[in-house]
């Protein structure tokens, strides 16, 4: 499966797998959730059964009258639905911690194709197990069972089909308009929803409801209800419908995008001394007034078509009590899981073993003589590790990139120098095959980005985003994925070596979850440097690093280059690194490539006790004009 599909599907797997060993480490509340469930089904299941079943297959049977209404609702049904689902796997698999790996583009089509049928069949099940909870409900006769289900599934299977299809064919367009910026202000202020000590805490909540309502296309439920709207109702009734699904439909994105905003605050305010009470309070109060607003207008809705008001009640009781129970989860698990038996920075407790960590880190950094690794593409040293011609880029009508134009040799360590906004992440992307620029070649090791993407990707290593880190796996399982996507049947014993000098070894199998910022850093690195590739490119990669990690990691990328001939660009604002390390060092200014330092003109300005990398890099901005940022 590991060739024939692309790895995200052995990343699921994993991850359930964590999930469920994490489940039975953890089963305090395992069994506390489970009871928790059950009493919630029991309740959902008092009120199905005094749902009038009769009536609901009456309505039923006037719907499979008209076959082609239920084709046309069930389609956009299924549009919705796969498109929505396809398009968020492909911006994963685009945008993410993927997005630089040497996956093959027939794995990644496989792979959506496979997610596109999984996730049809499964709304088909769900849409059939509906349709015969009714049929057991229902005391009359089910002749609409077989018409309803057929037209369904012919509807739900053509929607979907459509909806894949959109989607590959955005895929096939440039990557960066697979993201979407969404407006996300409220119509109406609700001030009283505010908290006294966290103020605008519920509009957040408020913002990221809507904006989830206008990117996540929940206009095809709204168009679902009207075509599957029986003309036999009365007004009335049809209201009653109609407030029951908005407020089920508008109750559900509300819930979700607290819960979010709420995990996202807790990280927000993670250095502030504030109380859990008062946190909570403030968190508590716009999914009470959802809830509230939720609960009023369904029950307005089965009051309108005669239901009992026990039945009313009970919706509300059900609707409350399974929100309660999301949020609780949400304030529960909103902070890591704590190691305590292992400190935070990887290295031992005991100072005497600490003093030994660090000695065999640094000596695990030291140039070996004698010990060389053969490269996998021995033809790909003997030509230029890097080609950028005429690269340009730009988000809409701001182009960040003006013709960029630059080459490394193998053996060279280059440092991209530059103010904030100049395009250094940018131009990194691109050469990585995130971005695919409007113009201009990139080639890695001879290979073309553009028209030979899975070899240039082969030959290039890219550290990883710490942030885009998959949360429920270990590092292992991370190098485990990324060495079977470079086709390396493990984990290289190299990697294992730099995992140690960086004090690494001790988080290998603990979930990316529990690591520090540094802690990412590492396994983010160790990810772009598996398998040691002609070119390695590297953005602010002494970030969050302790003192020791960063030396390990510099002297390790200068033995890369003087004993394995790879090519490392290295995007940094510590001079001071660039000024000590590196053989090359280049000046990116408003998109263009403005100055560029050759190992001569390094060793002159080393050499030279009056001057520095960074006055010459001040004194270069000023020259060509660089717009202050203060």
């Amino acid at each position: 499966m590991a060739a024939y599909f692309h790895p995200r599907l052995q990343e699921t797997r994993r991850v359930a797998g964590n999930r469920l060993r994490r489940l039975a480490r953890q089963w305090p509340q395992t069994l506390f959730h489970l009871v928790a469930g059950s009493a919630l089904l029991a309740l959902v299941g008092y009120g199905v059964l005094h749902i009038d079943g009769d009536r609901i297959g009456l309505v039923l049977r006037l719907l499979a009258e008209q076959p082609l209404m239920i084709v046309v609702a069930f389609a956009a049904f299924g549009f919705a639905m796969c498109r929505n689902a396809t398009l968020d796997l492909l911006q994963e698999l685009h945008l993410g911690w993927w997005g630089a790996a040497p996956v093959p583009p027939e794995a990644t089509r496989r792979s959506l194709h496979l997610h596109a049928l999984l996730q049809t069949a499964l709304g088909n099940l769900i849409v059939f197990l509906v349709l015969a909870g009714v049929v057991v409900l229902s005391r009359h006769d089910a002749s609409w069972f077989l018409p309803l289900l057929v037209a369904a599934s012919v509807g739900f299977w053509l929607g979907s089909g459509l909806g894949y299809l959109v989607v590959r064919r955005l895929g096939q367009q440039r990557r960066d308009k697979l993201v979407q910026q969404q407006v996300s202000t409220p119509l109406v202020k609700l001030a009283v929803l505010d908290h006294p000590q966290l103020p605008h805490l519920a509009d957040w909540q408020r913002r990221e409801t809507l904006r989830r309502w206008r990117s996540g296309g929940r206009n095809w439920q709204f168009l679902l209800l009207g075509l599957l709207f029986p003309t036999g109702l009365l007004p009335w009734q049809m209201i009653g419908l109609l407030l029951l699904c908005i407020a089920l439909i508008w109750y559900g994105l509300a819930l979700r995008s607290s819960e979010d905003v709420l995990v996202r605050a807790t990280r927000l305010f993670a250095a502030l001394p504030l109380p859990f009470p008062r946190f909570a309070a403030g968190t508590l109060r716009y999914p009470l007034f959802a809830w509230i607003c939720a609960s009023l207008l369904g029950a307005a809705g089965l009051l309108l078509q005669s239901a009992k008001p026990v039945i009313a009640l009970g919706f509300a009781a059900a609707l409350g009590l399974g929100s309660l129970l999301s949020l609780c989860l949400s304030w529960r698990y909103r902070h890591r899981p704590r190691h305590r038996a292992h400190p935070r920075d990887g290295r031992s407790a005991d100072p005497a073993a600490g003093r030994l960590s660090t000695a065999a880190a640094c000596a695990a950094a030291r140039p070996r003589a004698g010990r060389t690794a053969l490269p996998r593409c021995p033809e790909s040293r003997l030509m230029p590790a890097l080609e950028i011609a005429g690269l340009v880029h730009a988000y809409g009508t701001h182009r960040v990139l003006e013709g960029v134009d630059l080459r490394l040799q193998p053996g060279e360590f280059a440092a991209l120098i530059g103010p904030n906004g100049s395009g250094k992440t940018t131009l990194l992307r691109c050469l990585a095959g995130i971005l695919q620029p409007q113009q201009g070649r990139i080639a890695i090791a001879g290979a073309d980005m553009r028209s030979d993407t899975l070899a240039a990707k082969q030959r290039l290593g890219f550290a990883v985003d710490p942030t885009l880190l998959p949360n429920l796996l270990t590092g292992r399982q991370c190098l485990e994925l990324f060495a079977g996507a470079r086709e390396l049947g493990g984990i290289p014993a190299s990697t294992l070596e730099l995992a140690e000098a960086l004090a690494f070894t001790r988080w290998l199998d603990h979930e990316v979850l529990a690591y520090s910022l540094g802690t990412r850093q590492k396994l983010g690195i160790l990810l772009g440097l598996i398998g040691e590739p002609p070119l390695i490119v590297l953005d602010e990669p002494m970030n969050g690093l302790d003192p020791l990690s960063a030396f390990a990691l510099k002297q390790h990328l200068v033995r890369l280059t003087r004993e394995h001939g790879c090519a490392v660009l290295l995007a940094t604002h510590a001079l001071e690194v660039a000024e000590r390390f590196i053989s090359r060092c280049v000046l990116l200014l408003g998109g263009r490539l403005v100055q560029d330092w050759d190992t001569p003109a390094l060793d002159a300005i080393r050499h030279d006790p009056d001057t520095s990398l960074e006055q010459v890099m001040v004194e270069a901005l000023q020259r060509f004009g660089a717009p202050r940022t203060d």
